[in-house]
């Protein structure tokens, strides 16, 4: 679209066409595994049409191993350190680490931590506190995950098959339902039972 809106310039004043580079921000908490072009994900193209293919590998920029040093706005700066920060459950107790609202808002979205977004103030938030708070809540959430899948693995056991959407109840119920479950897993014998105490019948 850049080199489309480029060219239409060229055509009416033969304004020079610049060099458009695209980047991949990677904010994520775990390193990337992902492909990297769109050439790895497609089946083996003939090497006699290889140098034709439109293929393209993007630069991956994976936020959380950047050096925070090395730009030189502020904001940037603070973005990048405080990511890192909420993703290795890392703070300094005898220092007081506030950021601005707005850079607080874009932690909280880009960790998509509702924490962050209850403890935003007018206009500075102690990040101390969040990074306690967000480790708080990601050994809750990996508790109750790990109770679910270890229920999965029963149930199997038991049945021996369940079916995708019995599942995707089972991965989705709340710590009530969970409680359920987990008492009531003797008296399961179907499929039909696990949704009696999951109360989806």
């Amino acid at each position: 679209m850049n080199y489309l809106q480029q060219f239409f310039l060229y055509q009416s004043n033969h304004q020079m066409i610049m060099g458009v580079m695209t980047l991949v921000v990677y904010y994520g908490q775990k390193k990337w595994s992902a492909p990297r072009a769109y050439e790895d994900m497609m089946k083996p193209i003939p090497p006699v049409f290889k140098n034709y293919m439109n293929v393209a590998s993007y630069p991956l920029i994976e936020m959380r191993y950047l050096d925070p040093e090395r730009f030189h706005t502020q904001k940037l700066k603070e973005l990048i350190t405080e990511l890192k920060y909420l993703y290795n459950h890392q703070y300094d107790e005898t220092h007081d680490i506030t950021v601005s609202h707005e850079i607080a808002i874009t932690l909280a979205a880009l960790t998509k931590n509702t924490q962050i977004y209850e403890k935003v103030k007018e206009k500075k938030i102690d990040m101390c506190q969040a990074i306690r708070d967000y480790g708080k809540e990601n050994l809750r959430i990996g508790k109750k995950e790990g109770i679910i899948q270890t229920l999965i693995k029963q149930l199997q056991s038991k049945l021996g098959f369940l079916s995708k959407d019995t599942l995707a109840k089972i991965k989705s119920c709340n710590q009530e339902q969970l409680d359920s479950l987990t008492i009531h897993i003797f008296d399961i014998y179907s499929e039909k039972d696990i949704l009696h105490y999951l109360s989806f019948d």
